[in-house]
């Protein structure tokens, strides 16, 4: 953006010569960057766009070569060369947004937010002039002389030649010198150079090691972001206007990009499409579930308890052996004896195994 201004600052410095700079004043000179940032921040509208006003988004409607509406009533105020400088500035810097949109590195900026960022620059180049102030043109008593020598001697020639005292000597803070060595100190401050090592701000991480024109330009932006507070409604050319405003992203940064929207959108499209997935998955788990203990429930009976068969005395038979009589009774007098001795489980089945076997042997 200020490499735009200077590269217009230069080209009319080299196409033309001193030329009117206000109208109804007939004082000439040279614009010098600093004087073209005040105009550009006076005509450059403040009014916040919709998303659907294309034309008051920086680039948006560059496809077709226009500019759309970025200026105030105030342009009308400058001459005719001056208008074209301006024009000439915002076709630049429309043709730049118009190409970063298009390669998904920064979105739209409305023309009341670029106007922030010329008021951040302009408040630097005035730090930048005045840091340098020993050096400037203005100051110098060899411009200041030459000036004199020039607005003497056209009072003298006016006394011959008839209209000489319209045409004004150049005044010193808009001399063509001037103009240059502002040029060179904005180059060097926003592109070549960055702030001076005398800035508290001098970055020595960024420039202890070389670096590019990206580098600083990088610098610049992250202070742009600290100190201007950009915020404004993202410009989307082909909505319609009957689109819910509530769908509307507020962008906090000038670092957004175009394909970040696409992105996040992609993002939710697929959380969607996996939440869907997922209901789905869950209800057929569930009717599964459902039908699988339908039917075990038709296939599994309970089963019964298998038949256990119950430890019974043994059965006399008779005639009986008289031993084996006296075998059975001492079997009943042992069990209704064994609690009252306390006759362990172990002990007791010891001795009806023997009984038994006993028995069983006469």
């Amino acid at each position: 953006m200020t490499d735009e201004i200077t590269k217009v600052c230069d080209r009319s410095l080299r196409r033309w010569g001193p030329h009117q700079l206000c109208n109804g004043s007939p004082a000439t000179g040279y614009v010098h960057p600093l004087m073209f940032l005040d105009m550009l921040e006076k005509t450059i509208s403040v009014r916040i766009p919709s998303i659907h006003e294309c034309e008051s988004y920086c680039g948006a409607c560059w496809e077709s070569r226009e500019i759309g509406d970025p200026f105030n009533d105030n342009i009308y105020s400058f001459p005719d060369r001056i208008r074209s400088m301006m024009k000439s500035w915002v076709e630049n810097v429309s043709s730049i947004a118009y190409g970063l949109y298009q390669r998904d590195i920064q979105d739209y900026v409305p023309w009341c937010e670029i106007r922030k960022i010329l008021h951040f620059y302009q408040s630097e180049a005035r730090l930048q002039i005045s840091r340098y102030q020993n050096e400037d043109p203005e100051n110098l008593e060899v411009f200041k002389n030459r000036y004199r020598r020039e607005l003497y001697g056209n009072a003298e020639l006016g006394h011959t030649l008839e209209g000489w005292r319209n045409v004004a000597p150049v005044q010193p803070s808009v001399i063509k010198e001037r103009c240059e060595w502002q040029i060179l100190k904005l180059n060097n401050l926003f592109r070549d150079q960055c702030v001076p090592e005398i800035d508290e701000r001098y970055p020595e991480g960024l420039l202890s090691v070389q670096h590019s024109r990206e580098d600083i330009a990088q610098w610049w932006a992250v202070k742009i972001q600290q100190e201007c507070s950009l915020s404004w409604v993202s410009c989307r050319p082909g909505a319609e206007a009957w689109e819910d405003p509530d769908v509307l992203r507020v962008l906090a940064s000038v670092g957004w990009t175009p394909q970040q929207d696409r992105d996040i959108d992609a993002l939710l499209q697929r959380a969607d499409q996996e939440s869907a997935n997922e209901e789905l998955r869950l209800a057929r788990l569930e009717e599964a579930l459902r039908r699988g203990a339908a039917e075990l429930a038709q296939e599994v009976e309970t089963p019964e308890p298998p038949d256990t068969p119950s430890i019974e005395r043994p059965r006399v038979n008779e005639p009986l052996h008289p031993a084996k009589k006296k075998l059975t009774e001492l079997l009943y007098f042992i069990e209704d004896k064994r609690e009252s001795w306390n006759m362990n489980e172990g002990d007791y089945l010891v001795l009806t195994k023997k009984l038994k076997e006993t028995f069983d042997s006469v």
